[in-house]
C-alpha cells in the first residue's frame, strides 16, 4: 500500500499546473515535412482544446465519460490502436487539470510520463543512481518522473532546475494520479529485473492511467487493473467535428467519406481522417477510394514533396511540374532512399523490441537501425538522406537521439510493402530456377535423344 500522502503543498502544485498549462499545443495529426525541421511541417500546430475531440471510451458496462472514468475504479488501462489517440488524452487530462478544468478535488498532484523516456540511457542511468542514493523502492518511480519532467521543461526551454531537484518535488499518496502513456514501447522489458521493479512501484501506487495498444500486455498484468476501457476513437459526430477543424470547413469530404464507407469507418483513428483532409486538399481525391489507396496517396503527397525538395539541390537534377505530377507511390516506394525506409520498417518490427531506433554505426547490415537498413540494402546513401525523405521523425536530447516513423500506420504499410517485393522477388528467383531446370531438362533429354540416335546407327551399322 502507498503511504498517505502529506498536505499539499501549494508552491509545488502550482509548478507543475504550470507547465501543464504552457502544453497546450499539438503537433498536426500527420506530421508531414517538407524539410528535416519541424519548422517547415507544412500542417501546423493546433491548441490541445482545438485539436480534441471527444473520444470514445468503451468498457464491458459501455460507453465512459472522461470525467466519470475514475468514478469508481482507481488503476484503469487504456487500450486503442496506432494513431487513435491515446497520448492525446494523456495530454488532455493533464492540461485541463492544470486549467482546474478536470479533477481539480479529486488530485493534488497529476503526473504525466510516457514510457518511451525509460528507452533513453539518461532515464535509466537516474533510475539507477537514485536508487543507489536512496535505497528505496519508491525511488525508481519517483526518478523516472523526474527525468520526464526535465525533459518536458527541456523542451519547452524552461529548465531552472536540476533532475534530482524534480525528485526531491515529486509527491506520491492517495491524492496523485499518474498518467503513463505507452506501454507497449517497452513491453519487450518485461523480463528485466529492474523495469520489473519499477512496474511493481507503479502499480502499487493509488490512482493511475495507462495506455497501450491492444493485445501488447500479460494476461498477469493486465489482470491487476481495477478497469479496462477502449479508446475506440472518433465517432460519426466526432469525425464530422474533426474534418470541419482539419478540412477547411469540410466542404466536399463529408461527400467523399458517405461515398466510401469502408475509409469512414477507419476516420475513427484521427490520423485516418487527417489524411483523409490533407489527401482531399492535396489531390482532390473523388470516386472510390480503399484504404490501402488511402496510404498510396499519403505516400504520392510524400513523394512529391521529396523531388520538389530535391529540385531546389544543385546534386540532383531538376523535375518538371509534369514530371511531378506522374510520380507514383509505387516509384517512389523504388526510389533508393524509400528501399532502405521499407527494409527498416520491417526490420524494426521483426525485432519486436519496441519502435525507438538509433543511427547506428557505419558497417552494420541488419536492418534495426538507419545504418544498418542502409547496409541491408547496399545502398550508398547517409542517414540525413533517409531522413531528409520526411516519413522520420527524430528527437535530440542532451547526446541521446530517437529515432521513429511519423505514424506506426506508415511503417505498417512500409513493412508490409516490403514484404510483398520481397515475395515478389521469390516468386521471380523461382520462375528463373524453375526455366532454368526445365532448360536443362530439355538439353538433356536431347543429348540423351543424340547420344541414343548415335548408338541405334552404330547398331545398324
Amino acid at each position: 500500500m502507498a503511504a498517505q500522502q502529506p498536505c499539499c503543498d501549494e508552491k509545488k502544485k502550482a509548478e507543475l499546473k504550470e507547465m501543464y498549462k504552457g502544453q497546450n499545443m499539438m503537433p498536426a495529426p500527420v506530421q508531414v515535412f517538407s524539410g528535416s525541421s519541424k519548422k517547415h511541417s507544412v500542417e501546423q500546430e493546433r491548441s490541445i482544446n482545438e485539436y480534441y475531440v471527444n473520444l470514445v471510451l468503451s468498457g464491458c458496462g459501455g460507453s465512459v465519460e472522461l470525467e466519470r472514468l475514475l468514478d469508481k475504479d482507481q488503476k484503469v488501462l487504456v487500450t486503442g490502436v496506432a494513431g487513435v489517440g491515446k497520448s492525446t488524452l494523456m495530454q488532455y487530462i493533464a492540461h485541463n487539470w492544470g486549467c482546474d478544468k478536470l479533477w481539480t478535488e479529486k488530485f493534488d498532484y497529476v503526473y504525466k510520463v510516457s514510457f518511451k523516456t525509460y528507452l533513453l540511457d539518461g532515464c535509466t542511468s537516474q533510475i539507477t543512481t537514485a536508487v543507489n542514493n536512496l535505497r528505496q523502492p519508491e525511488a525508481r518511480l519517483k526518478a523516472f518522473i523526474a527525468y520526464y519532467l526535465w525533459l518536458a521543461a527541456l523542451r519547452q526551454g524552461n529548465v531552472k532546475k536540476e533532475v534530482r531537484d524534480y525528485m526531491e518535488d515529486i509527491v506520491l499518496g492517495d491524492r496523485t494520479l499518474l498518467l503513463v502513456d505507452g506501454y507497449d514501447e517497452v513491453r519487450h522489458y518485461e523480463g528485466n529485473a529492474e523495469f520489473s521493479a519499477l512496474s511493481a512501484v507503479l502499480m502499487s501506487q493509488p490512482y493511475f492511467i495507462l495506455t497501450t495498444r491492444p493485445n501488447t500486455m500479460r494476461e498477469s498484468i493486465r489482470n491487476r487493473f481495477d478497469a479496462a476501457v477502449d479508446n475506440e476513437g472518433l465517432d460519426g459526430k466526432g469525425i464530422e467535428k474533426f474534418i470541419t477543424l482539419h478540412g477547411e470547413g469540410g466542404t466536399g469530404i463529408k461527400q467523399f467519406l458517405n461515398d466510401n464507407p469502408d475509409v469512414k469507418k477507419v476516420c475513427s483513428v484521427p490520423v485516418n481522417a487527417a489524411m483523409v483532409c490533407l489527401l482531399h486538399k492535396e489531390l482532390s481525391c473523388k470516386g472510390h477510394v480503399t484504404v490501402v489507396d488511402l496510404y498510396t496517396n499519403m505516400l504520392t503527397i510524400l513523394a512529391r514533396r521529396f523531388y520538389t525538395k530535391a529540385n531546389n539541390s544543385e546534386e540532383t537534377p531538376g523535375k518538371t511540374e509534369d514530371d511531378l505530377y506522374l510520380i507514383s507511390c509505387g516509384t517512389f516506394c523504388n526510389h533508393s532512399e524509400m528501399k532502405v525506409l521499407r527494409a527498416l520498417a520491417l526490420g524494426i518490427l521483426e525485432r519486436d523490441e519496441g519502435l525507438i531506433f538509433e543511427a547506428g554505426t557505419p558497417g552494420q547490415r541488419t536492418p534495426h537501425t538507419i545504418h544498418g537498413a542502409i547496409g541491408f540494402t547496399g545502398m550508398k546513401l547517409s542517414p540525413s538522406a533517409v531522413y531528409g525523405v520526411g516519413i522520420l521523425k527524430m528527437e535530440t536530447l542532451g547526446e541521446d537521439h530517437q529515432y521513429s516513423f511519423i505514424q506506426l500506420s506508415f511503417q505498417e504499410y512500409l513493412a508490409a510493402y516490403e514484404l510483398k517485393e520481397r515475395a515478389l522477388c521469390a516468386l521471380r528467383a523461382n520462375k528463373k530456377v524453375t526455366e532454368e531446370s526445365e532448360r536443362l531438362a530439355r538439353m538433356r533429354g536431347k543429348q540423351e535423344g543424340d547420344g541414343g540416335e548415335r548408338e541405334a546407327g552404330k547398331d545398324a551399322g
